[in-house]
């Protein structure tokens, strides 16, 4: 089983990717974990604490949370984990290990659901109070991801999107660059994977499919260079180092897949490419309207990246991009891009 939760922990941090520019420094922070951005804060996690700017002066408002499994308190999932935060309604949804808690938005604590996290972690709230959330199960001795259904107090009502694990078992290797694994709520919708590996399905709240997006297959190459990296970014990485004789064969595509990862905000889904490597120039993303499919057009946006495969903390909202990246100064900025 813990070989199952480094490769998870390490194909969630694979997954999530974004971009660049000066930045402005933040004293305050030591080492962020993540973060979220609505219309005037700025939310970092620096694992299991919370700190709330003022998006515009990036001044410390306030902090919140510590470890722990008690009230108020927030624990790791498997001790690996990332804690995640929803900041889009009037409240701040923070999900631990087994634990949704609410919070305002000034930091203060409002109440938390204690739940069974075999139901699933990293979960999303849907519109009607139920959610969405991921696990790990087996079906006839083949190891799968899936995306399952909970009702309102996180208790697992059906499975809703599932995927062959990209490690099976010591002898089989894994799998890199394969389809991505991502699922998203907006509003009253559900996005997932489609069948095939350029498609993004969208369904409503009842599972009926509304529509289906092909994100345009640019056919992209996969340089030696780059997987070069990647093996040693998994001969050196924390999470993956002490198991990569387990991990062997190592088995990476020759073309990346149409597209990395898609994040849904403000009735904008928008798409992203693979990356080439750490110090790639700009790479394509597509734009999309959220509620009906229509292709909004493409642009470009250069990524920072903190190891070839793992990119520093970003976010989206009202269209900018930003990102926490930590400069040759050891010192953390956040940077902002529009996406055009």
């Amino acid at each position: 089983m813990k070989k199952i939760i480094i490769i998870l922990v390490f194909l969630i941090t694979v997954l999530t990717i974004w971009s660049t520019d000066e930045g402005r420094v933040i004293p305050e922070l030591v080492k962020p974990t993540g973060l979220a951005v609505d219309d005037t804060q700025l939310y970092v996690i620096e694992e299991t604490t919370i700190k709330i700017f003022d998006l515009k002066s990036l001044k410390l408002i306030t902090t919140f949370g510590k470890k722990g499994s008690g009230p108020q308190e927030f624990d790791l999932v498997f001790g690996l984990i990332p804690i995640t935060i929803d900041v889009q309604s009037d409240k701040i949804m923070v999900a631990s290990n087994g634990k949704i808690s609410n919070w305002g938005k000034n930091g203060g604590f409002i109440d938390e659901m204690r739940y069974n996290p075999i139901s699933g972690i990293a979960p999303q709230k849907l519109k009607d109070g139920r959610f969405i959330a991921l696990s790990i199960t087996a079906e006839n001795n083949v190891r799968k991801r899936i995306v399952v259904l909970c009702n309102k107090i996180m208790e697992r009502e059906k499975t809703i999107y599932s995927v062959d694990d990209d490690f099976q078992s010591e002898g089989q290797g894994l799998k890199v660059l394969s389809k991505p694994f991502v699922f998203q709520v907006g509003n009253d919708k559900i996005y997932l994977p489609g069948e095939k590996d350029d498609e993004i399905d969208v369904f409503n709240l009842n599972l009926e499919r509304l529509f289906t997006i092909t994100v345009p297959d640019e056919k992209r190459s996969v340089s030696q260079t780059f997987k070069d990296q990647i093996i040693e970014e998994l001969k050196t990485n924390p999470q993956t180092k002490s198991q990569f004789e387990i991990l062997k064969p190592i088995k990476i595509p020759d073309q990346f897949p149409a597209y990395a990862n898609f994040l849904v905000t403000k009735g904008i889904l928008y798409v992203i490419t693979w990356n080439f490597g750490r110090d790639a120039g700009p790479l394509e993303y597509y734009k999309f309207d959220a509620d009906s499919g229509k292709a909004l057009g493409k642009g470009n946006v250069k990524l920072v990246f903190e190891t070839p495969l793992r990119p520093y903390s970003m976010t989206v909202n009202n269209g900018i991009l930003y990102q926490i990246i930590e400069n040759d100064n050891e010192e953390w900025v956040l940077t902002q891009e529009p996406l055009k």
